[in-house]
């Protein structure tokens, strides 16, 4: 069930993205583990997924559909998160939420990327992360 959705998610996501901007990488990021200024453990209850072109994203925080405008900096290795657009009405409630609205609240701003390989980290200054993998 779980690659049905990772498959719907990844058809779904990337034309929303693809017409929006080039892509920068064809991958849908699936978020691992989230490192906050909390007690919160860091593995989201629910699915959490990315797909960042140079000039916009789209995602599921597990909650639901968000998508918005960024900048890149590829010299810098930074990404400038300019506008997010949420659903009008969440699909999830307790610590999905929490996730929902922490992944919001860390999802703003310059964040710094670091990629190896298949995995992707995006820091704020805070010395909060997002972890990801394809």
């Amino acid at each position: 069930m779980r690659r049905l959705v990772a498959a719907f998610l990844a058809g779904a996501l990337a034309l929303p993205v693809s017409a929006c901007a080039p892509q920068r990488s064809d991958h849908m990021w699936q978020v691992s583990q989230v490192y906050l200024n909390s007690a919160a453990t860091p593995t989201p209850p629910a699915p959490m997924y990315l797909v960042l072109g140079t000039s916009s994203f789209a995602g599921d925080t597990g909650c639901g559909p968000i998508n918005g405008r960024l900048r890149t900096d590829e010299k810098e290795h930074t990404i400038t998160v300019v506008r997010v657009r949420t659903p009008d009405r969440l699909t999830c409630e307790g610590a999905a939420e929490f996730y929902h609205d922490e992944f919001l609240r860390f999802f703003t701003g310059t964040l710094h990327e670091d990629r190896d390989g298949d995995e992707l980290t995006l820091r704020n200054d805070a010395g909060e992360s997002i972890h990801m993998v394809y």
